[in-house]
């Protein structure tokens, strides 16, 4: 398991300190749980920690330890880890991805395949206080069918516009048939579209 997860053999890593195997980063952390472990043998210890990879690379593992000091057979501190570097990379992803809706500043929607708003970011609920107006209010006159349609095709739609008062919008949509929604992402455009009147 060792050579597989993080391309050691295990020959190579019998008699080295187990800080050896320890992001610096990480090591005052972990040498503090450990110190908690050896004083109270009762305790569990549950940490997430990276591991030279032999290519170069970190790998981020979660391991879970136990005082098996008093012990005859053991005499020593048993650590259980497995890998969890595809879950941290994952987590982080969706953070990203979260993060991208909430800081943005244009309104970003998400809606059902029958074109109900089921999520707005802070920049979509700014801008619907503002107008005074609902979701819907907000949308292309056609928005249920082009929800409809790009969930069904699977494809999107790009600069459709909607007219709220005297101000102009346009949406990009984007389909998740999987999740059965779209991503609907908006960007007013009432400036430019009296400049090309004027023009």
């Amino acid at each position: 398991s060792v050579t597989r997860l993080v391309g050691w053999d295990w020959e190579e890593l019998i008699g080295r300190p187990a800080t050896d195997l320890v992001h610096p980063d990480d090591l005052p952390r972990v040498l503090e749980i450990l110190t908690l472990e050896r004083n109270d043998p009762r305790a569990w210890m549950i940490l997430e920690f990276r591991v030279p990879h032999r290519d170069g690379s970190w790998r981020v593992f979660e391991a879970v330890g136990k005082n098996l000091l008093d012990d005859p057979v053991v005499r020593g501190i048993v650590v259980n880890s497995r890998d969890v570097t595809e879950r941290k990379l994952a987590e982080e992803e969706t953070a990203r991805l979260a993060a991208f809706p909430r800081e943005s500043p244009n309104p970003i929607l998400e809606c059902d395949a029958a074109g109900r708003t089921v999520y707005v970011n802070p920049a979509a609920d700014r801008l619907l206080r503002e107008l005074r107006v609902d979701a819907a209010a907000l949308m292309p006159l056609e928005h249920a069918a082009i929800a409809r349609e790009c969930i069904g095709r699977r494809v999107g739609a790009r600069e459709v516009e909607s007219r709220v008062a005297d101000r102009i919008f346009a949406w990009t949509y984007h389909p998740h048939p999987r999740l059965g929604t779209v991503h609907v992402f908006g960007q007013e455009v009432t400036e430019r579209k009296r400049v090309e009147a004027r023009l």
